[in-house]
């Protein structure tokens, strides 16, 4: 969880932040994906009542292979 109450009191201040994520595996088209190493980093802003985010999420994804099923 990230704790964007700074923004609120700082509106137009940008807060920068980088947070550790585990993310639950999914299914694309009948295949297990798997994420490891899951980081989101960004920033966020305060605007009036609302903030506002932009951030990036970089993980390692791994599945089977198509070559070998």
């Amino acid at each position: 969880m990230i704790d964007v109450s700074a923004a609120l009191k700082n509106p137009g201040s940008m807060f920068p932040f980088s947070q550790e994520l585990a993310l639950e595996p999914t299914d694309s088209m009948g295949e297990e994906l798997r994420f490891e190493g899951a980081l989101l980093e960004g920033e966020f802003f305060g605007a009036e009542e609302t903030v506002g985010i932009k951030a990036r999420l970089n993980a390692t994804v791994i599945a089977h292979c198509s070559r070998c099923l």
